[in-house]
């Protein structure tokens, strides 16, 4: 079962963490903090790390094995089982709506007027297929995803530096730290998910060393990065005009040039986001069918292809849910905004800090960590 090095498992989250990074990050968090969006990332630091301390004394319940066995360990067998069902069933819906708003965000940038329907349906068979692979194959396609993408970002920040201007978030006043903070909630939305699947997938680590120093330095390279992305969208857009685009980010590469003669390069940069999402949902389905399998029984068949046999029952389960979600969890793009800003934050925001707080405490009082 030991698969995967350290460096594959942050890999992995780099890369998944991307998915919904672009969609409230700088959006969401200018809707909070306004001017002092890029302020809003550091505050977000904090609380960040004390989930990943908890998350590595929870997985203590559990040794050599991830958060699904922890919670055995800790909850019994019945509850347990029934939280893991419950995860399975919230990370397979979270999947489907991070296939449509992917689909969402290629119509909405760079095919008008498509049917979202072809993305959702080639997205869902990638994932099928690697799903029914190895973590490892996952994960070693994040290591050759991850430098990619860090090149693209820090190369689109940098041709759009010259056209920042600071006068629209400097200085910073003490009366809108407050604001800040909560603008901060939407920055930990995006980076808790991949704090929860990595302690999830701890079991498939071949290191033995703990986790949190590592840990600590992804989220200080993560908040840095969404603070730079903060600060250079709503230094050009403004945080008024920021809070009303539907993909901010991509809106303001749009318009960029490079030596003034290349232009229109926001295709390359939509597309590109294929691969997060990609990661993402994958990660989520395989987590959620390794829940299925610790409740019902089963194993996973690596190399039988596209068999439904044992476990890998779940993963054509857990992608069928997935497709369904994408299909009707919006009709318009209205719809799909409330999905995406409100109840889809809020969800993640409890479950990923929550069920930790809940599951720490449990521990402590029942002695398991």
């Amino acid at each position: 079962m030991k698969a995967l090095s350290r460096r594959q498992m942050l890999a992995l989250m780099f890369v998944a963490m991307l998915s919904p990074f672009l969609r409230l990050i700088p959006r969401q968090v200018a809707l909070f903090a306004g001017r002092a969006a890029w302020t809003a990332p550091f505050l977000a630091f904090v609380p960040l790390l004390l989930l990943a301390a908890a998350l590595e004394k929870i997985l203590k319940a559990a040794p050599k094995h991830g958060l699904g066995e922890a919670s055995c360990q800790i909850l019994g067998g019945g509850l347990g089982k029934a939280v893991l069902v419950i995860w399975s069933v919230w990370l397979c819906f979270h999947g489907g709506f991070i296939l449509r708003s992917g689909a969402d965000r290629f119509i909405g940038t760079i095919f008008p007027d498509s049917s979202a329907w072809i993305f959702v349906g080639v997205m869902a068979l990638l994932v099928l297929i690697a799903g029914l692979g190895s973590v490892k194959t996952l994960a070693r396609s994040a290591e050759i995803f991850r430098p990619l993408m860090v090149v693209v970002l820090v190369a689109v920040l940098l041709i759009a530096l010259p056209e920042v201007h600071w006068e629209y978030q400097l200085p910073v006043m003490p009366a809108e730290l407050g604001p800040s903070a909560l603008g901060g909630l939407m920055m930990a939305d995006t980076v808790c998910i991949v704090l929860v699947l990595a302690a999830f997938l701890a079991g498939y680590e071949s290191s033995d060393t703990p986790r949190l120093r590592s840990f600590g330095k992804f989220l200080a390279v993560s908040c840095l990065l969404a603070a730079a992305i903060c600060a250079v969208v709503v230094g050009i857009c403004g945080a008024s005009l920021t809070t009303q685009l539907s993909h901010p980010f991509f809106s303001m590469v749009r318009d960029l040039t490079i030596f003034h003669a290349v232009q229109r390069f926001e295709a390359l940069v939509v597309g590109l986001w294929v691969l997060p999402d990609f990661v993402l949902v994958t990660m989520e389905l395989l987590i959620a069918a390794d829940n299925l399998m610790l409740v019902f029984g089963g194993e996973k068949i690596e190399h039988g292809g596209l068999s439904w046999r044992s476990g890998n029952k779940f993963i054509w389960l857990g992608v069928l849910v997935a497709v369904v979600t994408a299909v009707c969890i919006a009709r318009t793009a209205d719809q799909l905004a409330l999905w995406a800003f409100t109840l889809v934050p809020v969800v993640n925001l409890t479950l990923c800090f929550g069920y930790p707080a809940v599951l720490f405490a449990v521990g402590k009082a029942r002695k398991r960590i």
